[in-house]
């Protein structure tokens, strides 16, 4: 089979077409095995046993923020299905990230990705290469129109028994059209799991990260089928509920392992639920500032991508850093914000709330809405003044840091967690 598709030398990009051992070299592959916190999420294993071991077809889409491992979970369903007997001939890797991809794109050439699709399923053919196809685009919210060449792909036949294809991207900015253009198009993939095959790659939970780090936990956790989420639900219950005995099961748990689950809450309030920040402090006892900066860096890269300017939307994290668990109400707080922060008076609320929908959108920020009891399921009232929590303790580290011009952030923070007020903040994170 060719290396080029489109014009486009792939084979960089496709390691294992050539070199069996080419896992060993990758350098997401090796930073995991190498890693401190070898997270395995657990979107990894549902996606692997319900979608990539039954060969299905459609279309897949997983987004997450920057830096959270979702091209690390690429290499590792790239690596399960060779090492499970796919022909490494069926498997197509594309970034959109890269800067001779980027390059191409902005020569102006129109439906490059629809191009590479279309001869890569021609050679494919051509030399009797068995289906489905695997396809794999990383970032494809960065390429623009790439929900319309895959429609259009999907309109000609070529998926339905042909392909899978996998997507990510760091926002959810573009998925609404995305969501449109290939309604009703996502094929088997798409009922294979209860919540369709739109999915979310968080940061690792407190419990995932205790999984992680301790097995004899895990195993515990297990043994007594505690992880049922029934279970769990009324364990928290319990433990929220004013004047209720502690139960049996509650009592171990805190016997047993409660010093060591407070050690790793610390350690998770410094580190968040990020493999790269939770491994540096690990291995060596810090965080380097190039962690803070590089996450930061990327928000504000892609944010600049989407026309979006710098200026507002550090003056906007700034506020909201200092707004961390409380109820805002937008209209109200952000015309202050206007006046006192030093935004041009040219800003309005709604270019406001374009920026404020983004950093939602990346998963970075969330705004939580009172909820009412109707029937068996709770309704979200939008109506009422929302809270603003960032979705991970780290994500708002790096940005109270950055735009606070904190030096050392970590020593910061570890003198701001003997605020027990500040920790309870960032614990509902």
């Amino acid at each position: 089979m060719r290396d080029k598709y489109a014009g486009i030398n792939l084979s960089t990009w496709n390691p294992w077409w050539y070199d069996h051992e080419w896992y060993r070299k990758d350098p997401h592959l090796t930073a995991f095995t190498r890693s401190t916190v070898p997270w395995r999420p657990r979107l990894f294993i549902l996606l692997h046993k319900r979608i990539f071991e039954r060969n299905l077809t459609g279309v897949v889409t997983v987004r997450g923020p920057r830096r959270v491992g979702k091209t690390t979970m690429i290499k590792m369903l790239i690596h399960a299905l060779i090492r499970g007997g796919v022909n490494p001939r069926r498997i197509l890797y594309i970034t959109c990230d890269d800067v001779e991809f980027q390059s191409t794109i902005s020569s102006g050439r129109p439906g490059i990705l629809r191009n590479i699709l279309i001869e890569y399923y021609e050679d494919a053919t051509k030399n009797n290469v068995a289906r489905p196809l695997f396809v794999f685009i990383d970032e494809a919210s960065l390429y623009r129109g790439w929900a319309l060449e895959i429609k259009n792909i999907i309109d000609q036949g070529l998926v339905d028994e042909n392909f899978l294809i996998y997507t990510t991207g760091s926002h959810s900015m573009d998925l609404a059209e995305a969501s449109r253009l290939l309604k009703g198009r996502q094929g088997r993939a798409a009922t294979a799991i209860p919540s369709g095959a739109n999915q979310i790659l968080y940061p690792m939970r407190f419990v995932e990260y205790v999984e992680t780090l301790d097995r004899d936990f895990e195993k515990y956790m297990y043994s007594k089928y505690l992880m049922r989420i029934r279970t769990r639900y009324y364990m928290l219950k319990e433990i929220t509920a004013i004047d209720s005995e502690i139960s049996p099961v509650l009592y171990e748990i805190n016997t047993k392992y409660g010093g060591r689950l407070r050690g790793f809450l610390n350690r998770y309030l410094l580190t968040g639920g990020f493999a790269v920040s939770a491994d540096a402090y690990i291995k060596d006892g810090v965080i380097p500032r190039s962690v803070y900066d590089d996450f930061y860096d990327l928000m504000v890269k892609d944010a600049e991508k989407f026309g979006l300017r710098e200026f507002v939307l550090t003056t906007l994290l700034r506020w909201l850093s200092e707004h961390m668990s409380s109820r805002i109400d937008l209209h109200k707080e952000m015309k202050k914000t206007t006046r006192t922060l030093g935004f041009p008076h040219t800003i309005k609320i709604g270019e406001l709330e374009r920026y404020l929908n983004y950093l939602v959108g990346t998963k970075s920020m969330l705004l939580m809405y009172e909820a009412k009891i109707a029937g068996r399921e709770p309704q979200v009232d939008f109506r009422t003044t929302p809270k603003v929590y960032f979705r991970d303790p780290f994500i708002y580290e790096v940005v109270y840091a950055r735009t606070h011009e904190i030096a050392d952030p970590l020593v910061y923070f570890k003198d701001k967690l003997l605020d027990q007020e500040f920790t309870s903040r960032l614990v509902e994170c």
